[in-house]
């Protein structure tokens, strides 16, 4: 048995490293560019799969060239693509990410086949997902969300901020649900979703909603949790960011690892902020993870 499933976008990442960002009619040399597989979900899963555990990922890619290398790259990181739906006639998504020193990132996506992540994909993978201990879907349409509800399956949710600004009440509608058994959010998304400046009283309403943990990522200001009424804070590690794609998707992966081994709210805080933080380190998605063990370590000298 899988004990954990992902559910959600399938991406190539191509990430240029540039001094500046060309205005209109203008071109920049790149400094360098990495290509790499991508989306919420698919770094969440690859996170898990790193740190030891088994884990699939349903998601939908197209039969060329990105479509196989997103499969061969996520096998190569332990991710089981079997759940993969492969579309021939489609083309897979991916994501051109501007990276530059001291400024925020801009993204470009194409949604491609994951537009095709519906109902009939999730339903005939019925099966796999009643079997997971943890099925974590994030960054998805909340139809696919409402899909897995409607299928009686508790869930792990990281809505991300296009559902929650795009879609705030039907979010709210499905938190209620009892079905979304630990959320997260970062601030941003948390203060939109519950129009409280107030973290922690933002955090309540979403716990007295019915799910049952509630986990804010607060980037250099750590993270924080809420779970049967307990509010739990971790501190950020001081870094050096080179780039922060997927750094809250590793934080994801590194709480549900955490916790699934017995690590308490507390402690899976500290270890997915060790985790995140070693990320952002290295450019790439998940190229700066660190092992089980390393997690371990700091743990260890942390308390």
């Amino acid at each position: 048995m899988t004990r954990i499933v992902a559910v959600g976008n399938a991406n190539v990442d191509i990430a240029v490293f540039l001094s500046e960002i060309p205005g209109p009619d203008e071109d920049v040399d790149a400094n360098s560019v990495s290509l790499g597989v991508g989306g919420s979900a698919s770094n969440f899963a690859s996170t898990c799969a790193l740190l030891g555990e088994e884990t699939s990922i349903v998601a939908v890619v197209g039969g060329d060239p990105l479509g196989s290398f997103y499969l061969e790259e996520m096998a190569q990181r332990g991710v089981d693509t079997g759940l993969v739906e492969v579309r021939a006639a489609s083309q897979t998504g991916f994501v051109v990410i501007l990276n530059v020193a001291g400024s925020q990132r801009r993204m470009i996506r194409y949604r491609g086949a994951n537009l095709l992540l519906a109902d009939d994909v999730l339903r005939r993978r019925g099966e796999a997902l009643r079997s997971a201990e943890v099925l974590h879907t994030s960054s998805v349409r909340p139809a696919v969300v409402r899909t897995l509800v409607e299928m009686g399956l508790g869930i792990s949710w990281d809505p991300g901020w296009t559902a929650v600004s795009r879609y705030r009440e039907e979010v709210l509608e499905l938190m209620k649900t009892g079905q979304v058994l630990r959320a997260f959010f970062n601030e941003k998304e948390l203060r939109a979703l519950t129009r409280s400046d107030n973290l922690r009283k933002g955090a309540a309403s979403i716990h007295e909603m019915g799910v049952e943990e509630v986990v804010i990522k607060r980037g250099g200001a750590g993270s924080a949790a809420l779970t049967f009424k307990t509010w739990y804070e971790a501190p950020a590690l001081r870094v050096r960011v080179a780039d922060t794609t997927g750094a809250g998707d590793v934080f994801d992966g590194a709480y549900t690892v955490a916790r699934l081994r017995g690590l308490s709210p507390r402690e899976a805080l500290k270890a997915a902020n060790f985790a995140a933080g070693r990320t952002v380190e290295v450019p790439g998605a998940v190229k700066g993870l660190p092992s089980w063990n390393e997690i371990r370590s700091f743990l260890g000298e942390a308390n």
